[in-house]
């Protein structure tokens, strides 16, 4: 049977909230649609919910190059959700190049996975996250988020967050490599695995931690060489923290410095053959870890590889100056409700950016998300060496 041609859904969702949620949800209404594709939008400031969300057993999405922020829920949220009829299962996805921040007040995560198996999640910027990182699990889906590869990402968890890699529900066969998984709640840590229930088939190695793992939910701690010795994973990662890896962290530029303790220390396994800026992979004796390739001042964006065709989500800005093309403080508040667990806990109800049922598109908020595509274009063509404001 031949593959369904991608659906576009384009759409500049700035200020978002219910109003937001209710726009886009008549605009695309893209529901257990298969190979569904949401690329350059920009999803801020849900007072309820979620930047963008998928949901009811679609298959094969593809969500890259998004810029999405202060939403009081998750970034990204991937719903499987047997309830609502189909196999509760969101296959093959690909969720690449966002930039994502400041979300989570109420709970949820960067993102999120729920029943979403055989997916890829690589080359993401993850910061300034209230909740967790990346969370693959099971609450509404048909079948734990099983056969995920998470590569490549820098996640960035805020000092009220909870851990940066959440694996939960019996969720297995996880890869996680190349990651950069920081946390600055010294509560929580990098990686937190359910056990026993999701160790099978997990591997994690090449990635740059805090000293702090666990495999009960958060009710004891490991140190990397305890998570080692006892998960049997990450032999080549190694601790370290923002100020020695990045640019400048506090003005959050999260490319890597040029002298980074994660240049060259990746894995060719799963990695993507670009960064998130668009430039080659490897630059240099290897892979570099995280969501960037360290090039100096030689870097040349690449179009040409899956990983970067269509542009991308553009400089991010601190969560309390103006966005790429947006402006404005993170979004906060927001009320109970389910469907951002996650491992560990979220709620909520409304939405920045949400596909759920039959498509349509109208002229002028096309006309808008072009705008917003071209402004983020044009910063991200700003080489890695450059700092960006905050």
């Amino acid at each position: 049977m031949p593959k369904e041609p991608y659906v576009r859904a384009r759409v500049a969702i700035i200020g978002g909230g219910i109003a937001g949620c209710s726009l886009l949800y008549h605009l695309t209404r893209l529901g257990w649609t298969d190979s569904v594709l949401i690329e350059q939008n920009e999803t801020s400031n849900s007072v309820e919910q979620h930047g963008i969300y998928v949901g009811n057993s679609g298959d094969r999405p593809i969500i890259r190059h998004n810029l999405i922020w202060g939403n009081s829920a998750n970034g990204i949220h991937m719903n499987g959700d047997v309830s609502q009829g189909g196999d509760g299962i969101i296959s093959g996805a690909i969720v690449e190049g966002n930039i994502i921040y400041s979300n989570g007040a109420t709970g949820g995560s960067g993102i999120n996975g729920d029943g979403v198996q055989g997916s890829v999640i690589r080359n993401n910027l993850i910061y300034d996250e209230h909740a967790s990182g990346i969370s693959l699990y099971m609450i509404d889906g048909g079948a734990p988020a099983n056969n995920n590869v998470v590569v490549n990402n820098t996640v960035i968890i805020a000092s009220n967050g909870r851990w940066a890699l959440n694996i939960q529900d019996g969720s297995t066969g996880t890869q996680a490599y190349n990651n950069i998984f920081i946390n600055l709640n010294p509560n929580r840590g990098s990686i937190n695995l359910c056990s026993p229930g999701c160790e099978a088939g997990f591997v994690s190695d090449h990635n740059v931690v805090v000293d702090r793992f666990t495999l009960d939910g958060g009710n004891s701690a490991l140190s990397l060489v305890e998570w080692q010795q006892q998960a049997k994973q990450d032999a080549h990662s190694f601790v370290s923290d923002g100020a020695k890896l990045f640019v400048n962290d506090t003005m959050n530029d999260h490319h890597l410095s040029m002298t980074s303790p994660a240049i060259d220390k990746g894995t060719m396994t799963n990695a993507p053959p670009d960064d998130l800026d668009g430039n080659m992979r490897p630059v240099g004796a290897a892979i570099d870890i995280g969501a960037y390739e360290y090039c100096g001042v030689n870097c040349n964006p690449s179009m040409s590889s899956s990983s970067s065709s269509g542009g991308g989500a553009g400089a991010a800005s601190s969560s309390t100056g103006a966005g790429s093309g947006a402006g404005g403080a993170s979004g906060a508040g927001g009320a109970g409700g389910s469907h951002t667990k996650g491992g560990d806990g979220g709620a909520t109800a409304g939405c920045g950016c949400v596909v759920g049922g039959d498509a349509g598109e109208r002229p002028g908020l096309f006309a808008a998300a072009l705008g917003a595509v071209a402004l983020l274009r044009s910063r991200r063509r700003k080489a890695p060496s450059t700092p960006r404001a905050g």
